[in-house]
């Protein structure tokens, strides 16, 4: 009856990506929406460690021009548009918002170097109440200072099991070091 975190949980979707490339990478990620669209319903989200979402940022195609929009180009009228060099990109992928978390693990798969992409609806999930918020305060640490410490503890667990179909995670070869 342990929270196992979405990468562990029995049912969650898996889209497989072998291939490096950031084409792929995109095409696996439209697999895995789909793959929750037809499961499920519609995703709200798709979680990425900080690094996969950077890669994305700068892959251009061999004419230079880039995948993804990067922002400001130069022209004045840029500055009114939602991805500009002031407010950095819209982290959005055909509509769905991009979360960023550098709790993504980086140390998966064989060379212990591959990442994942999380697509879901984290309606779904669930936040469970283990223990509520104690506080705590101790006068005697900082005594000389005239100083109290604090100490603020609450125990919550995480579930993607209620509705794993939910969830896909793009995972495999094709995200190592991204």
């Amino acid at each position: 009856g342990q929270p196992l975190g979405i990468l562990n949980t029995p049912g969650i979707g898996a889209t497989s990506l072998t291939l490096t490339t950031v084409d792929a990478l995109l095409l696996a990620i439209l697999d895995a929406i789909a793959s929750v669209e037809t499961n499920h319903g519609s995703p709200n989200a798709i979680v990425m460690h900080p690094r996969t979402w950077t890669r994305i940022l700068k892959a251009q195609t061999a004419g230079g021009v880039f995948l993804i929009e990067p922002g400001f180009s130069g022209n004045a009228n840029d500055f009114s548009q939602p991805r500009t060099g002031f407010r950095g990109p819209t982290k959005t992928l055909w509509g769905y918002p991009v979360v960023l978390s550098n709790r993504v693990p980086t140390n998966l798969g064989v060379g212990t170097n591959e990442s994942r992409v999380i697509v879901g609806d984290f309606s779904e999930c669930l936040i469970l109440d283990r223990q509520g918020l104690t506080v705590d305060e101790s006068p005697h640490v900082y005594f000389t200072t005239n100083q109290t410490v604090f100490r603020a503890e609450m125990r919550v667990g995480f579930t993607a099991a209620r509705t794993p179909a939910a969830i896909n995670v793009v995972g495999g070869a094709g995200l190592a070091n991204g």
